[in-house]
């Protein structure tokens, strides 16, 4: 039973730290996307200035 449950905590821990990785994943392209929608943004902003 303890090595059952010992296995249990390793596999949750796993998930866990899986999890978190895919969340560090998320967050950087959720940067990457920020960045490109304010370079359109600024980008569409001038060309529509400049009219």
């Amino acid at each position: 039973m303890e090595t059952i449950m010992a296995a249990l905590v390793i596999a949750i821990n796993r998930q866990g730290d899986l999890i978190r990785e895919q969340n560090q994943r998320f967050e950087e392209q959720n940067q990457w996307l920020a960045i490109i929608e304010e370079s359109r943004a600024t980008r569409y902003s001038r060309s529509h200035r400049a009219r």
